[in-house]
């Protein structure tokens, strides 16, 4: 079962990803590496919070047998 807190955190990552996003625009490289690192880290986000609240990684209590 996935721990209630480290789901409870994740808005709260992705809006630390929007910031790193927001602040790395500016830097002086010829690497564009907002693009290669930091975009693509809010779409993973998005289907691991899809995959969490999915039947199979439910929190629901199961009742023992």
């Amino acid at each position: 079962m996935v721990d209630r807190v480290y789901i409870a955190g994740l808005p709260k990552l992705g809006k630390s990803l929007e910031k790193l996003k927001r602040d790395n625009y500016d830097c002086d490289s010829k690497t564009d590496w907002t693009a290669l690192r930091i975009e693509p880290l809010p779409k993973h986000l998005d289907t691991l919070e899809r995959l969490l609240s999915s039947e199979k990684f439910s929190l629901a209590v199961v009742p023992s047998q």
